[in-house]
């Protein structure tokens, strides 16, 4: 196992761009997130996310402090919202999983993935995925 240290961001939380970056440079181009709506919302706005996976439980919160999948200051139109490509619904025993595409313009994400691609021949190669098992809530090995 290695341990990157990285200099803080502006807010003192570990600069997502920096983080991408260097995973990026080892070869790792696949990123499961899982974090609450700060994690969410910086990725997000960092311009890091290209895939979600969203599971939606049957039950209703509510409540005008109820906490929500992404935190932030969000968008004050609904025409300023992240819209979502290619999106598929299905269920997963009591859950519905929705998955998807993030529409972004290039940005840290495509980034990450071309630094991974320049540092093929640097001994390091690809890292191996750990797929999602959507069905046990557990990674399983490729």
């Amino acid at each position: 196992a290695e341990v990157l240290r990285l200099p803080p961001g502006t807010d003192d939380r570990v600069d997502l761009q920096a983080l991408a970056s260097a995973l990026g440079r080892r070869g790792i181009v696949h990123v499961l997130l899982e974090g609450g709506p700060t994690l969410s919302a910086a990725a997000l706005a960092a311009g890091l996310v290209q895939k979600i996976l969203i599971f939606v439980a049957p039950r209703i919160v509510g409540g005008a402090a109820a906490p929500g999948p992404v935190g932030g200051d969000g968008v004050a139109r609904l025409a300023d919202a992240i819209p979502i490509r290619e999106l598929v619904a299905r269920r997963v025993g009591e859950d519905v999983l929705l998955k998807g595409y993030v529409v972004s313009p290039g940005g840290p994400a495509r980034q990450m993935v071309a630094a991974a691609e320049a540092n093929q021949g640097n001994g390091r190669g690809r890292q191996p995925l750990i797929p999602w098992d959507a069905t046990g809530g557990r990674p399983r090995r490729a």
